[in-house]
């Protein structure tokens, strides 16, 4: 038996470059896609849940927490804001 020739693996330029241009544009919107994709970014620490109960208070106090944290001088002096 005559074993079967193989075939060439040359490719046009044309071709080539195609190749290229595609895999660049994809890997492009995978990176783009990564930063943008959900659940990435900053989470909001300051949320309450309405089912939690003495919601109000916990505002109140979360609320005066970061003033304190943005002019300690308020903390120290007790200052109201």
């Amino acid at each position: 038996m005559v074993a079967k020739k193989r075939k060439s693996k040359r490719q046009t330029l044309q071709t080539k470059f195609k190749i290229v241009k595609r895999t660049k544009e994809h890997h492009k919107r995978l990176k783009k896609g990564r930063i943008d994709g959900p659940g990435k970014g900053k989470k909001n620490p300051d949320r309450i849940p309405n089912a939690w109960p003495y919601k109000e208070e916990v505002s109140i106090i979360s609320a005066t927490l970061t003033i304190s944290n943005l002019n300690p001088m308020i903390c120290v002096l007790g200052i109201p804001s």
